[in-house]
């Protein structure tokens, strides 16, 4: 990283001292361009097995460098599943029903960030939420409203009781 940022400064540098000579730059930019692109193939991909608390965007990037998949792990899902309902992250659940599906490729497109092609989009969530919680959800998956694109049906619950009492041999 050291030397990719020297090498930037230093493309730079250059760019600026033949532009105060008045020598056309534009072949100058070109190769810096390429360095700059040359340079962002090069870095090395760092294996992430994991996330916690991660945008769609991110999580796209991410997901592009480790096509086998990510768990994404929360302690409260219901922070989770507010995110999705906030305005103006309504993709944010369609992203997470396509990575449930793991049936192909991609695409998150933005404005600032260009685009971004995933071949392979897959995700596992892993999380706990509180009963009252996640009867909201619950609720509204039922109804018919918001919640019924499959979302909440895509889940595995694993229900932790405290207080089982005394434990009988079933008759046989």
């Amino acid at each position: 990283e050291a030397e990719t940022e020297g090498l930037k400064a230093r493309m730079k540098q250059a760019s600026k001292q033949a532009s105060k000579q008045g020598q056309d730059t534009r072949d100058l930019e070109a190769l810096l361009g390429l360095k700059y692109e040359e340079l962002e193939s090069a870095r090395p991909i760092e294996r992430r097995y994991w996330v916690a608390d991660s945008t769609p965007e991110n999580l796209a990037d991410l997901l592009k460098e480790n096509p086998n998949g990510l768990l994404v792990v929360y302690d409260e899902l219901s922070g989770w599943l507010a995110d999705m309902d906030k305005q103006g992250r309504e993709g944010s659940r369609a992203f997470a029903l396509a990575a449930w599906e793991r049936t192909g490729d991609f695409y998150v497109d933005r404005i600032l960030r260009g685009s971004n092609y995933i071949p392979a989009v897959c995700l596992s969530v892993i999380g706990g939420i509180q009963p009252d919680r996640l009867k909201r959800y619950v609720d509204e998956a039922l109804s018919g409203g918001n919640g019924g694109d499959g979302l909440l049906q895509r889940f595995q619950v694993l229900i932790y009781i405290d207080n089982l009492g005394q434990w009988k041999a079933p008759d046989t």
